[in-house]
């Protein structure tokens, strides 16, 4: 599961352009950390099924944005359409959108590379074991 925003750069910059203005509704400057509830759903669920031993390994490292090759538009377009923050734009008018969208571009820009847009992101890896 994803750390919080702050150790994923690729989030943060989206939460930037998004959530720090006016363009986006009120309820979206509000959204929980997932790492916070989604522990405890893991857990429990992870007990429902057997499992009794869960163990949490922190990652920190680079991630392709988008997949291999994406472009800085290509990546743009992808984590605004899988990520929340898409359905909250969708409610939006379409220029604010597209607005969200270049400033999301052109921080990917930065990032881009031959093998496509590389940032640092952090994750927690979850094993579930049983006994």
């Amino acid at each position: 599961m994803w750390a919080p925003a702050r150790g994923n750069p690729w989030v943060s910059g989206l939460m930037a352009s998004c959530v720090t203005t006016s363009r986006c509704p009120r309820q979206s400057r509000e959204l929980p950390d997932p790492s916070r509830s989604t522990i405890r759903t893991i857990s429990d669920a992870a007990g429902g099924g057997g499992f009794e031993q869960l163990d949490f390994h922190f990652w920190q490292g680079q991630q392709l944005v988008g997949g291999a090759g994406a472009t800085a538009a290509s990546a743009a377009r992808f984590v605004l359409d899988a990520m929340s923050f898409g359905r909250l734009l969708a409610a939006q008018p379409p220029t604010v959108r597209a607005t969200v969208e270049a400033e999301v571009r052109e921080l990917f820009a930065a990032h881009q590379t031959p093998s496509g847009v590389v940032m640092g992101a952090n994750a927690w890896l979850v094993s579930a074991y049983r006994a």
